[in-house]
């Protein structure tokens, strides 16, 4: 008995309504209402706070995921422009060059190929600064190569200005060929791509 005294007065102070009219009342009645003398009202009530539904409540903490959406900052890098030269070819030594947006494979046939990955580039100065694969033939595994192009008219000429350079910085400090002069790229000469 103490037991429900205990319950009852905590109920109580509470305003919930007695254990007695709890038991007698076990599902909602329409006359709840009655005692005030006004209809249930469709509208929100100032008095009362809308149920928290979780997922229509902005979030004061930061997403955790990127957002999907392209954002409106600006970058804080430039855009280069894609190698000018850029394509299939064949050379006037039968050999197959693919340049791609960031890569030059010069095909022989068979296993001689040569793989070539740009650091930096420019078609302004019209030349490609790349690190030889490890998979080249000997002596380029692990050293850079400098590539330099000209337009005569329509024909597309290159010259791989130094393939055994120690360094990027020394492949890009090697100085530029000189198309009008035929023996200013050496030892492989420049070749025409179609």
């Amino acid at each position: 008995m103490t037991m429900f005294l205990y319950l009852f007065l905590a109920c109580q102070e509470k305003g919930d309504p007695s254990p007695d009219d709890t038991a007698s009342n076990s599902e909602p009645s329409s006359e709840s209402n009655t005692e005030t003398g006004t209809e249930p009202s469709t509208e929100p009530s100032s008095e009362t706070e809308p149920a928290a539904d979780p997922s229509s409540e902005t979030s004061q903490e930061p997403a955790t995921e990127p957002s999907a959406e392209p954002t409106q900052e600006p970058t804080s890098e430039p855009t280069q422009e894609p190698i000018e030269i850029m394509g299939t070819y064949l050379d006037n030594s039968s050999a197959d060059h693919r340049i791609t947006e960031n890569s030059w494979l010069i095909d022989y046939g068979g296993s001689d190929q040569y793989y070539y990955l740009f650091s930096q580039y420019s078609n302004q100065e019209r030349y490609v600064i790349a690190e030889n694969d490890a998979n080249n033939p000997p002596p380029e595994p692990g050293a850079w190569s400098r590539f330099d192009w000209h337009f005569d008219g329509p024909d597309l000429w290159v010259c791989q200005t130094i393939s055994n350079a120690a360094s990027e910085s020394e492949a890009l400090n090697t100085g530029k060929p000189d198309f009008g002069n035929t023996n200013s790229c050496q030892p492989y000469g420049w070749m025409r791509l179609d």
